[in-house]
């Protein structure tokens, strides 16, 4: 199988997707490894010990999260210089009685709107198979193509808890749905679907209520990686209960169905 190649964001390196083993080995390295030993290698050179400085836990995770390695060199070799352009303004929220103090990290290298940063306390598992809170700093970090959630340890800020990334990671289907050499790979195996767009009778985008225009009738194709098998349909062992009832299904042989098509768009989502 030839081998096919996609750039990294950031440009400074290509990974070659032959193999899904392969993959999985280089996906771990650009994901965790090296931004891990960034982080690590941050630390070892940040002289401070100033560990409650929500700015030191912004920049540590700016380290690990910017997809870019000349940026991430950057911050990495001029870490204090980063720090010290760097600001926090303190604000105080209330919910009813309670005072919510939150810090606003404005200047941070890769973040296009000031970072919120509070004090909370998260649930981990131990080794021990219990868990244990943890106090760390809960942050809103934009960046140009992420918007992550991040939990970073208020004690060494250079641990990172948690992260949620609130951006979607797969890019809108392509037209006429079809899946470019790296999709195509992922997808090997699963069930293919008939290879035409659903019509749907919809107001659509840009009508923002009924009275500003009619519905008219929409094509939108499913997407092959994340509902292969089409908007309508879904295998009978992942099907919930209490579903509406599919096509056939009082039939003789209706519970016999591997796969289950329903004229709704249920347990899927409709793009038009």
């Amino acid at each position: 199988m030839a081998s096919q190649k996609m750039a990294v964001s950031g440009g400074d390196r290509q990974i070659v997707f032959a193999e899904l083993s392969n993959t999985h080995d280089e996906l771990y390295t650009h994901n965790c490894a090296r931004p891990l030993a960034a982080v690590q290698e941050a630390l070892t050179a940040n002289g401070s010990d100033d560990s409650h400085d929500p700015r030191r836990a912004a920049l540590y995770f700016m380290i690990a999260a910017h997809a870019d390695q000349a940026t991430v060199d950057d911050l990495t070799r001029d870490f204090d210089k980063h720090i010290n352009r760097m600001t926090v303004a303190h604000e105080t929220h209330f919910v009813g009685n309670d005072a919510h103090p939150t810090a606003v990290i404005s200047g941070l290298p890769g973040s296009v709107n000031p970072v919120k940063a509070r004090v909370v306390y998260v649930q981990s598992p131990t080794e021990g198979n219990e868990t244990e809170l943890h106090a760390v700093w809960r942050m809103e970090v934009e960046m140009q193509d992420n918007w992550y959630e991040a939990y970073v340890s208020a004690s060494d800020p250079s641990t990172i808890v948690s992260v949620i990334d609130w951006a979607s990671d797969s890019p809108v289907p392509p037209a006429g749905g079809n899946l470019n050499a790296l999709e195509a790979k992922l997808a090997a195996g699963r069930v293919a679907s008939e290879d035409k767009a659903g019509s749907y009778k919809v107001w659509k985008w840009g009508l923002n209520d009924p009275e500003s225009g009619d519905r008219s009738v929409e094509e939108a194709w499913h997407d092959k990686i994340a509902s292969p098998l089409g908007w309508h349909t879904i295998s009978k062992k992942n099907n919930p209960s209490g579903s509406p009832d599919w096509l056939g299904k009082h039939d003789k042989h209706g519970d016999d169905q591997t796969y289950l098509n329903f004229t709704t768009t249920w347990g899927n989502n409709v793009r038009t």
